[in-house]
């Protein structure tokens, strides 16, 4: 069975670096936590969590580097080539909307600020048309509210704006 390497997909070599700086920065921050002072101490399990992930780090690194390398589409940049396959637009356009949500819900409060949130999620990925849009963000707003605000009485915000 003869079977072809996969090829390397852009940023997958810079991302299993990072994958590894991550999981050296997870277990220091959990042997803070106590140390090796003993097998049984509150920092045991974090750092053995910890260390699985740098041994999986280290094995995607290998991985990553036998791979082929990447070969781009004709006429691309590396950069259009990179923003096309690993963060198309609707992830830009979705994490743009999820940073002005968590601004607006200081702001606004709970209610209009994800009220705007679903709406302008829903019509921008459902693309249905506003009214179908508006119909869905007010139902599942109707839902959230009545399950955490009347159900499990959970205080939300209500923003500076309306207080």
């Amino acid at each position: 069975m003869n079977i072809l390497p996969r090829p390397r997909q852009p940023g997958e070599t810079i991302f299993a670096y990072l994958l590894l700086l991550f999981s050296l920065f997870v277990f220091w921050e959990a042997y803070k936590i106590s140390g090796f002072s003993s097998a049984s101490s509150a920092g045991v399990f974090p750092m053995c969590a910890a260390a699985v992930m740098i041994f999986a780090s280290v094995l995607t690194i290998v991985r990553t580097q036998r791979a082929t390398a990447y070969q781009r589409e004709p006429g691309l940049s590396k950069v259009r080539d990179f923003r096309n396959k690993i963060v198309p637009a609707n992830i830009i356009v979705f994490v743009a909307l999820l940073v002005a949500y968590t601004i607006a819900l200081d702001a606004a409060g709970f209610l209009l600020s994800s009220f705007l949130f679903l709406f302008l999620s829903i019509a921008y990925l459902y693309r249905r048309g506003p009214l179908v849009a508006l119909l869905i963000a007010a139902g599942g707003l109707v839902v959230i509210y009545v399950v955490f605000r009347m159900i499990f009485t959970v205080v939300l915000p209500k923003g500076w704006l309306f207080q």
